[in-house]
């Protein structure tokens, strides 16, 4: 509830007062959380991107290795 919101902005923004109208608590909830996410979003960029890397190199090695040849034992 917006009590709850309003209090966990104040004691994480360590406010002397608490924001008002309630919607000012509210728009610095949202602001807090894209804060916190933006960090994880650019870890998970950059391991997509080194996923992506490895597939290809990986793909290259496998061509390069050319056809497996299979013998019956």
């Amino acid at each position: 509830d917006k009590a709850q919101v309003t209090a966990m902005v104040t004691r994480i923004l360590q406010l002397q007062q608490k924001p008002t109208p309630a919607d000012a608590a509210d728009a610095l909830a949202l602001a807090i959380c894209h804060c916190w996410r933006a960090p994880m979003i650019a870890r998970m960029a950059k391991a997509e991107q080194l996923a992506a890397e490895q597939r290809r190199a990986f793909a290259a090695r496998v061509k390069a290795a050319g056809p497996v040849s299979r013998s019956a034992t």
